[in-house]
């Protein structure tokens, strides 16, 4: 059976600083979850944020047959987490 490529976009969108921050970490989990079902990926696209580490939006082409082991990974991600930012807000952030 012959494997497809999708792409799948993680992006901060219009969010705050934040947002963009969250993506490298969205991007690792997402690395170790594809690595974990052998899946082939390769990463086309990227651009970082304005904050050091961050990323405004990343774009991997993922390369298998069993296109329902993507199926967690599609829509709307909630990351939670204090700000780096805004190091003095009591309320946790998402994204």
């Amino acid at each position: 059976m012959k494997k497809s490529k999708t792409c799948i976009l993680f992006t901060a969108g219009r969010g705050p600083a934040e947002c963009s921050i969250a993506i490298p970490c969205i991007q690792s989990q997402f690395k170790r979850y594809l690595k974990k079902h052998s899946i082939n990926f390769n990463i086309a696209a990227q651009e970082t944020g304005f904050i050091s580490k961050s990323i405004s939006s990343i774009i991997f082409e993922v390369h298998t047959t069993e296109q329902n082991l993507l199926k967690p990974w599609l829509g709307t991600i909630q990351w939670v987490c204090k700000s780096p930012i805004r190091k003095f807000h009591k309320r946790k952030i998402g994204f």
